[in-house]
């Protein structure tokens, strides 16, 4: 089934169902003709055999609140052969090295993957559904950015500005914009602060409660959609469905005009939305389930990271890791035990089952999703800086790391970065299981995956500062046909810290990244029109899939 015609058979009956504002006069009225649409469409498919057709591009993003370490995952620091990374210290290790079972120090280790040296851990594995896979299977569509001049520091500012570049629109908002689903954009602890229409489409706030009921709940009059066996939404699924079948001549190319093709629309409707709160906590506790085995599963534990005894240091900073309260805290023995079964990553899970419910259900284009901390750390018996005892037995490893020692930023942040990665490949494999137009879902989707910035590690491996000067920004799509990394840094010294800054870039007029030209290459990714005109883009688009536009990644000496 073609695009056009896909938009063809939606206008026609929008043009049934929202021609007399007498008929469709409340919001709910207006929102289940808008759903019924969908469903619809996919009882036509189903009664026809033809392939389910998503009309429009999509766009899921991920903000890690905080501004995390991201050298050891998706941040590539000697991207090609010979490249060095000029800013050696004890702060940027991605594996460990040790002697008779003591760590003696860490190593900037690399893994190939395609054309280019990715950080160790792309190297192991990470859980899925049904066993354990490599890594490197999620690197297979990624578009990962470096070297992004962010120009300001600021947490608040530079979190904002990863989506919205200018004071137009933002990224969320330009998809919505494009989208023919119910709901053009939602989002779910993240709210207000990424999202921008130029042209008014409204975004519904998720947070509270259960989200997929609360996404609804502003069509329906107060009243729950948790369940449409009651009186009111059943009687008004009736009289959509009845006015259409009178608007129709039975005749019309793009009605679904037999009683099988009716019937299985309303089934399908009844069946999404006859348990809201039982669909959430089943997508809910899957990725729950891949959060845990990424922090226990010892069968997917890293050599030279997880697979020995890391003897915690008394006084040694490398050894701390800084709590949401902003403290550095020492915890006694085996650094690997402050990860076990309670351990979590603050709305991961909630995160992931939202954006493949309401992606792969085709109820919106554009989600908005929010992440932090590492939450729940076992800390019995450990003790601050200062020498203080732990109040308690749990506390939470902070993203904003200025604390955080090399040693147990290494552990965590590899334990919580197979989490992301073992839930995002897990997304992915849902879009690509919902087939479109595209092929598949995953084709026309774009997954960004971005920090407040990124961290300038600290010389004396005691922890990070604020790395605003070299950010990077990731994006995951089926467009994306294999691993790409551009975009150019140079070593530079920060007081006490080394860091990697922007360096300039040919292909973009000779000057550093700025956040307009990441907006670009957002746009090229998913064919829309850039917010940042002016500002190239750093990919382009070769018979439908994503190509680097320029000659990097480079290291600037």
């Amino acid at each position: 089934m073609s695009n056009r015609n896909e938009l063809d058979r939606r206008n026609f009956l929008k043009s049934l169902l929202l021609g007399t504002g007498t008929v469709f006069a409340t919001p709910f009225d207006i929102y289940l003709s808008n759903v019924l649409l969908h469903y619809l469409q996919r009882g036509n498919a189903l009664a026809a055999g033809d392939v389910q057709a998503f009309a429009d591009k999509k766009f899921i993003h991920f903000s890690m609140f905080g501004g995390a370490t991201r050298w050891n995952w998706d941040l590539p620091l000697t991207p090609n052969d010979g490249d060095t990374t000029g800013m050696a210290n004890q702060m940027l290790i991605t594996k460990m090295t040790t002697n008779s079972g003591q760590i003696t120090g860490g190593s900037y280790a690399t893994t190939k993957i395609g054309n280019f040296n990715m950080p160790y851990m792309w190297s192991g594995m990470m859980p899925t559904p049904t066993g354990n896979v490599p890594m490197a299977l999620l690197a297979q569509n990624m578009l990962t950015m470096r070297g992004i001049d962010l120009q300001v520091d600021g947490h608040d500012s530079n979190r904002y500005r990863q989506t919205v570049p200018t004071s137009g629109t933002s990224l969320l908002g330009i998809v919505a914009e494009q989208g023919t689903t119910p709901i053009p954009a939602t989002a779910f602890f993240a709210g207000g602060n990424f999202y921008f229409s130029s042209k008014g489409v409204s975004l519904v706030d998720g947070s509270g409660g259960s989200p997929l009921s609360t996404f609804m709940n502003p069509f329906s009059g107060g009243s729950s959609l948790t369940s449409v066996s009651n009186s009111s939404v059943e009687s008004a699924l009736d009289r959509v469905m009845n006015i259409m079948s009178a608007s129709s001549t039975g005749k019309h190319k793009y009605m679904p005009n037999t009683y099988t093709q009716r019937k299985n629309a309303k089934d399908l409707m009844k069946k999404d939305f006859g348990n809201l709160q039982g669909t959430y906590d089943t997508l809910k506790a899957k990725y729950q389930n891949l959060i845990l085995r990424s922090f226990t599963d010892s069968s997917c534990f890293l050599e030279g990271v997880e697979d020995r005894e890391l003897r915690s240091q008394p006084g040694d900073p490398r050894h701390g890791f800084y709590t949401s309260a902003g403290r550095r805290i020492y915890i006694p023995g085996d650094l690997r035990n402050i990860a076990d079964s309670s351990t979590n990553v603050h709305l991961l899970a909630e995160s992931m089952a939202v954006a493949e419910y309401m992606i792969t259900q085709g109820f919106t284009s554009s989600v908005s999703l929010a992440t932090s901390e590492f939450t729940n750390m076992m800390t019995s018996g450990g003790y601050f800086e200062d020498n203080n005892a732990a109040a308690g037995s749990r506390d939470h490893f902070s993203m904003d790391s200025h604390g955080t020692g090399a040693y147990a930023g290494l552990l965590m942040q590899t334990k919580g970065y197979r989490a992301y990665s073992a839930c995002l490949y897990e997304l992915i494999t849902k879009l690509k299981e919902v087939p479109t137009s595209y092929g598949n879902l995953f084709n026309q989707t774009a997954i960004a995956v971005t920090s407040d910035f990124n961290r300038a590690p600290r010389n004396d491996g005691f922890g990070t500062e604020h790395g605003y000067a070299g950010s990077s920004y990731t994006i995951y799509s089926g467009a994306i046909p294999e691993l790409t990394v551009v975009g150019n840094v140079t070593d530079s010294k920060d007081y006490y810290c080394g860091n990697w800054h922007a360096a300039p870039v040919d292909e973009l007029g000779g000057r550093r990244a700025l956040i307009g030209n990441v907006a670009s290459t957002f746009a090229t990714v998913l064919d829309l029109k850039s917010p940042t005109p002016n500002d190239a883009s750093f990919v382009m688009k070769v018979n439908g899939q994503v190509k680097s536009a320029t000659k990097g990644p480079k290291n600037v000496a």
